[in-house]
């Protein structure tokens, strides 16, 4: 019980120790995407670490199949990594708080000309019809999801789905989580101001089926919290985004995704072969024991098996150097013995895919970095003149952790869109508040 005694009671001091930065660097009355997300990776790999965190569990019959037994060599340099985490955050944290401390962002000031109306409700129907058009492009891949949502393959042709045979387009793949998924919400929200709540909820969920979806849990369920969050931010139930409470509300919400994922896995993934309860328990020990397990993997491998990645993990700038692509998620699959070839994925969150970069020295830049960006979005929230894309925002980036809890640093910027759906909205508010002067 005490075998890993020292270095978790170092794990736990480095967590509260990021959690009063947390605390301390709270940015304005909202809720913020930096404490959601830490506080979310603390919620996920503190419990385990601390009670057993050389868990292995296999039980074929319930699909609960940790990837491996991690030695005590391994599950000592996991709980290593975690510490230093934790602490990269808690002086990221300090750093940014006080960095953005003396820099005010522009304050928001609303405009509600026509003008500006129009050109916002008259681009975003431009940007839907074309997206529309790839729709129909791609009918045969979007009846291929339509069919996935209402359970009508088995969990094997699911999974040779996702790993073989996913024909959606290029561009939808690329920014399926980021500049399509904003501009589906976007579109939504204008038809929420003009029919009202159920024209919304009907637009939304219709277009992320048929113009955004795919198969894969994720997306459903980072879509599903969005919408809530919207829905809150554009009604007089605002409050409940205020940071009061935040672990009552991040308790809440996450036993809300759980039943979700459990629905998800029982009545579309599994049809017929488990039911709620069981999907209930492997949402539970997917979110819980496999993410701990899967970092353990991580570490297990890289460098000992696989030499570090650098630069090659990103597709993008291996193909600007002409480097040789890594892509890590394929050589964890191949590299374990029971899985090779087999219909499955392997993936974690940033930190695992940066000791996977370079080791100890990555696992702390790429942390430091990641919670800087974290806090600059929490600043820019407020620095938005139009109403319309500022819910945008705010929804993206506060149900953004959903998402980017198994993507690398790289993937959390450009495909998941932490860098790019910022910029690109900054660039648009800017464009529709000059266009009134």
């Amino acid at each position: 019980m005490f075998t890993y005694f020292p270095l978790n009671l170092l794990a736990l001091i480095a967590a509260l120790i990021c959690i009063f930065t947390v605390h301390k660097s709270q940015t304005g009355e909202f809720l913020n995407t930096t404490k959601i997300y830490i506080y979310i990776l603390l919620s996920l790999f503190l419990p385990i670490l601390l009670i057993k965190p050389d868990i292995y569990i296999f039980d074929p019959t319930t699909n609960y199949r940790s990837l491996f037994l991690p030695s005590a060599e391994t599950i000592n340099k996991t709980i290593i990594v975690f510490s230093l985490m934790c602490i990269s955050f808690a002086l990221s944290n300090i750093f940014s708080f006080n960095f953005f401390k003396n820099r005010e962002m522009k304050k928001i000031t609303e405009h509600r000309s026509s003008n500006e109306k129009k050109i916002l409700v008259s681009y975003c129907v431009f940007v839907y019809i074309f997206l529309l058009v790839l729709t129909i492009i791609n009918i045969d891949y979007r009846i291929t999801v339509l069919r996935y949502v209402f359970g009508n393959f088995d969990y094997d042709t699911v999974n040779a789905l996702r790993r073989f045979q996913n024909n959606d387009l290029a561009i939808v793949n690329s920014l399926r989580y980021s500049l399509i998924f904003i501009h589906i919400l976007l579109f939504s929200l204008i038809i929420k101001r003009k029919f009202g709540f159920f024209a919304f909820f009907t637009t939304y969920f219709f277009s992320i089926i048929l113009i955004s979806g795919n198969i894969s849990k994720l997306y459903y369920i980072f879509a599903v919290a969005a919408f809530i969050v919207a829905s809150l931010y554009d009604s007089k139930k605002i409050n409940f985004l205020y940071d009061q409470k935040i672990f009552l509300k991040i308790i809440t919400a996450s036993i809300l995704m759980i039943f979700l994922l459990g629905m998800i896995v029982s009545y579309v993934e599994h049809p017929g072969s488990i039911g709620f309860i069981d999907g209930v328990r492997l949402g539970f020990y997917r979110i819980f024991v496999s993410s701990w397990n899967d970092m353990a993997y991580f570490i297990e491998l890289f460098p000992s098996s696989i030499e570090f990645t650098y630069f090659r993990q990103s597709s993008l700038i291996s193909n600007i150097f002409s480097l040789d692509f890594m892509p890590v998620g394929v050589l964890l699959v191949d590299s374990h013995s029971d899985l090779y070839g087999k219909n499955t994925t392997i993936a974690s969150f940033f930190v695992a895919y940066a000791w996977a970069f370079g080791g100890f020295i990555f696992v702390f830049l790429f942390t430091f970095m990641f919670g800087f960006l974290l806090k600059y979005l929490d600043k820019i929230h407020n620095s938005f003149n139009n109403k319309m894309i500022k819910i945008a925002f705010y929804s993206f980036i506060i149900t953004s952790p959903i998402s980017n809890l198994q993507a690398s640093f790289f993937s959390s910027l450009l495909h998941y869109g932490l860098l790019i759906v910022p910029i690109y909205l900054l660039l648009l508010d800017n464009f529709l508040t000059n266009k009134n002067y």
